[in-house]
């Protein structure tokens, strides 16, 4: 009985890591589709901004001509995919649940205790 409800908790376990793993990725593609279309606002806020700008005033400030050039190349969503590749990348190692028949003894996680201490 012990053993059928030990194998029901790492099943459940299992599952649960799973649903876990799902429920991350669901987020995350959220979160990435949320920062696009921030990026695509902006990106596009930045060129018409500029682009109005030169067509009422004086020539635009060098410094502002570099900015819009850097940002008309730059892709929506490109800044977090990279910060998520890096995280993956150093992301901690997940946990496995596995079953471990009755007979069998779990390996040692240190040293033995022993009855006598060592005289010296």
């Amino acid at each position: 009985e012990a053993e059928s409800y030990y194998k029901h908790c790492i099943t459940d376990a299992v599952s649960r890591q799973g649903e876990l793993d799902r429920v991350k990725e669901r987020i995350i593609i959220h979160t990435r589709k949320l920062i696009c279309q921030g990026d695509t606002v902006l990106k596009e806020t930045t060129i018409n901004l500029f682009h109005y700008q030169r067509q009422q005033t004086e020539p635009v400030p060098l410094g502002y001509h570099n900015l819009e050039v850097t940002c008309r190349p730059s892709e929506p969503g490109e800044t977090y995919l990279r910060y998520i590749f890096k995280r993956r990348k150093r992301e901690q190692v997940r946990e496995t649940f596995e079953f471990i028949a009755a007979g069998k003894k779990s390996p040692p996680a240190g040293r033995r205790k022993t009855s006598n201490p060592p005289m010296g």
